[in-house]
C-alpha cells in the first residue's frame, strides 16, 4: 500500500512539475 501511494505522490509532483514549467 505505501510503496503504491509513493508512487501517486511521485506522479502527482512530477504532473505539478511539467505545469509550472513553460
Amino acid at each position: 500500500i505505501f510503496s503504491n501511494l509513493a508512487s501517486d505522490l511521485r506522479k502527482a509532483f512530477g504532473d505539478l512539475r511539467d505545469l509550472n514549467e513553460p
